[in-house]
């Protein structure tokens, strides 16, 4: 299998300085993570699953946004997998808050690393993972923003750019069994004429860059694919 080239987050600059998302304020991304791998204090299968490829291993939270209200973090969820490294990523300052006053700490053993940094910015700057344990990249409702993609322009000369790129360093910073998981994959292609760009779904992109979908939750709001 041919590695894909690398890039540096430079050759990504004007992509990343005009791409465009949107924030949903009112859904609890973490809260369908939790109901996916927790019941009733003990994993599902799903999260059986997970704690296989991940026991010792590392969680990339990216973007993991604010603070969730409900108590049912992507902390409880990567501790209860046996994760021991976090690394939580947005591109807001605002939204990470108190977490950038305290970039590197250890919670209950875990030990968690905070970066303001644009999502295909921070892939770009992350190593292939070449160490013994699992490491699994969470994106959890990224979607680029309606308004943004009412101009083709927008669409053809940012968006699926961008994409296409972020979908190429999964690829180059995952080692075989390594995982990405989607929450929720369809948000990803949001906005984005499917008949003009019917590959750039995730569902479809991720196994064209070596991926496979091995596990999805009752609601198919979690997708977890693996790296071949």
């Amino acid at each position: 299998m041919q590695k894909p080239a690398r890039h540096s987050a430079r050759d990504y600059d004007t992509l990343i300085a005009h791409m465009q998302f949107y924030s949903e304020p009112n859904v609890s991304w973490s809260q369908w993570l939790h109901t996916a791998c927790i019941q009733e204090g003990e994993l599902t299968e799903l999260g059986a699953f997970l704690a296989s490829r991940l026991e010792g291993g590392v969680w990339v939270d990216i973007p993991c946004g604010l603070a969730d209200a409900s108590g049912k973090t992507v902390m409880e969820v990567a501790q209860k997998l046996g994760v021991r490294t976090l690394l939580q990523v947005d591109h807001d300052a605002g939204v990470l808050g108190e977490r950038l006053e305290h970039p590197v700490r250890t919670v209950e053993g875990t030990t968690v690393y905070t970066h303001c940094a644009d999502v295909l910015e921070f892939l770009a700057k992350l190593p292939v993972n070449t160490g013994k344990r699992g490491r699994a990249i969470y994106i959890s409702g990224l979607q680029p923003q309606a308004d943004f993609c009412r101009d083709p322009a927008h669409v053809s000369g940012v968006v699926v750019p961008y994409l296409q790129a972020l979908y190429s360093e999964l690829e180059r910073v995952s080692a075989a069994k390594d995982l990405v998981i989607l929450n929720e994959a369809a948000v990803l292609g949001s906005h984005i004429d499917e008949e003009q760009y019917p590959t750039l779904h995730p569902a479809i992109a991720l196994v064209a860059h070596h991926f496979c979908c091995r596990r999805t939750c009752p609601h198919n709001k979690v997708q977890v694919f693996e790296k071949l």
